[in-house]
């Protein structure tokens, strides 16, 4: 049977032996025809998930809100960098940090 929408695109990656090898289990379990076709169905789910093709109205605003902590994050971890201030130092609840910094102890 003839595809309408035939593909012509090839996209390469390169995968361990043990990668190649779970993937292929997978691609059995879920009655994927190839590993192509695992791939492909992969790309599209994590597509919709992040765009929330298909989610409900609470899905798509709690992956909504995700991205957003997560670019937060990014950014915080960005500007703690530049200023110098370690992962740990951020969690410190800030009187510990500066009870530390003049010598007392919480």
């Amino acid at each position: 049977m003839p595809r309408l929408n035939r593909r012509t695109k090839v996209v390469s990656i390169r995968l361990s032996g043990n990668e190649y090898d779970e993937f292929m289990q997978h691609c059995i379990a879920k009655g994927a025809d190839s590993i192509s076709e695992f791939a492909r169905r992969g790309m599209k789910l994590l597509v919709n998930l992040e765009t929330g093709v298909g989610a409900t109205p609470i899905e798509s605003r709690v992956n909504e809100i995700h991205v957003r902590v997560t670019a937060m994050d990014r950014e915080i971890g960005r500007l703690s960098k530049m200023m110098g201030i370690t992962r740990l130092e951020l969690e410190t609840p800030r009187t510990e940090v500066v009870l530390q910094a003049i010598g007392e102890t919480a």
